[in-house]
């Protein structure tokens, strides 16, 4: 996936300055102008961290945000600072995200200095009714 295929990041958003700085400067590099532009949401900041969970109840935000065009607001976020802080965070009610749409990227920081981003990317048509069922079986990975 290409930056101009992302409509939505959910960034780590730790609220450490020096750490949300060093990810906004890299989503900066990514996006290039468009970062100016890009939706971001921080949606732990409604249920706090936690912890090994985080990128995967992320990752469900960022799939029902793209199914349902979407976007959940970072809360507690009142003053965000310029340098820290991506140009388009979602911070009052949610915001929609428009139809077009298709991708979105979810980044997750691990103590210690690992970061993981995974991609996203809506999927245009659904499968077949009776074909997650049929490659199961050929796969064998649920009995």
């Amino acid at each position: 996936m290409l930056p101009p295929g992302v409509a939505l990041v959910f960034p780590d958003g730790r609220a450490v300055a020096g750490w949300d700085a060093i990810e906004a400067a890299a989503l900066r590099e990514v996006f290039g102008a468009g970062f100016e532009r890009l939706t971001c949401s921080v949606p732990r900041t409604q249920f706090g961290h936690s912890l090994a969970a985080a990128g995967a109840l992320d990752t469900i935000c960022a799939l029902l945000a793209l199914q349902d065009n979407v976007v959940p607001p970072t809360v507690n976020c009142d003053t965000p600072h310029p340098e820290h802080c991506p140009p388009g965070l979602v911070r009052e009610l949610s915001a929609s995200l428009g139809s077009a749409a298709t991708g979105a990227l979810v980044c997750a920081r691990g103590l210690g200095g690992s970061h993981a981003v995974l991609a996203l990317k809506k999927a245009l048509t659904a499968p077949p009714c009776g074909a997650i069922p049929a490659m199961r079986r050929e796969a064998n990975l649920f009995p």
